[in-house]
């Protein structure tokens, strides 16, 4: 989480995550599962439209 100091600058918070299974033991040879998971908060002091649409590109 960063917290800036300029009340202009939104707070932000990440966390993403890499998943990984090994392949099922009946299927010898399968490919193995992985995702990635996770996400992003944009916390904004003072709102402005221009700043919402642009983090949501």
């Amino acid at each position: 989480v960063l917290h800036p100091k300029n009340p202009f600058a939104p707070t932000l918070h990440f966390n993403y995550r890499y998943f990984e299974t090994d392949a099922p033991k009946d299927a010898p040879g399968a490919p193995r599962s992985w995702w990635f998971g996770g996400g992003t908060d944009l916390t904004p002091a003072y709102v402005f439209e221009e700043d919402v649409k642009h983090f949501h590109m």
